[in-house]
């Protein structure tokens, strides 16, 4: 009897692993709507990203390079930037009422400023949700070794 109290109260505070849960609606909707990010900013939908992008982001580079909107956006229709692929390894959502934090890892195969980049990096995402529509609003991505 002890231990199976001791097993619940360690259940309900975390101690002991949670059997998985499947994916909610909301983070499969994320998810989505990061897919369609990534397939906007491969293919240079630079109309598409100025929806899908908060007028106040923060993106930040694996090389440390810090932007805000309308520079990222600028990079990407004057093709200094161009990406032959965005290939996500994984990507996993946790949900925080109209917030959303995403982090996964990903092969990227661009161009940047003339020279070739191959670059596999972790990133994290914080997308709000507004009026019913999500919007990307922070940005970070970090190199992984080869």
């Amino acid at each position: 009897m002890r231990f199976a109290t001791f097993a619940l109260l360690a259940l309900l505070t975390g101690l002991l692993p949670r059997p998985a849960q499947a994916q909610s609606t909301t983070e499969a909707e994320v998810l989505a709507f990061e897919k369609a990010r990534f397939d906007a900013t491969r293919t240079g939908d630079t109309a598409k990203l100025h929806q899908m992008l908060a007028d106040d982001l923060v993106w930040v580079h694996s090389t440390g390079k810090r932007q805000n909107k309308a520079e990222y956006i600028r990079d990407l229709a004057t093709s200094n930037v161009t990406y032959k692929s965005i290939k996500v390894e994984n990507a996993q959502v946790r949900l925080f009422g109209d917030l959303a934090v995403s982090n996964g890892t990903a092969v990227y195969d661009a161009v940047s400023f003339g020279k070739p980049m191959k670059t596999r990096a972790y990133h994290l995402a914080v997308y709000r949700r507004q009026n019913g529509q999500w919007q990307l609003v922070a940005w970070q991505t970090t190199r992984v070794g080869k």
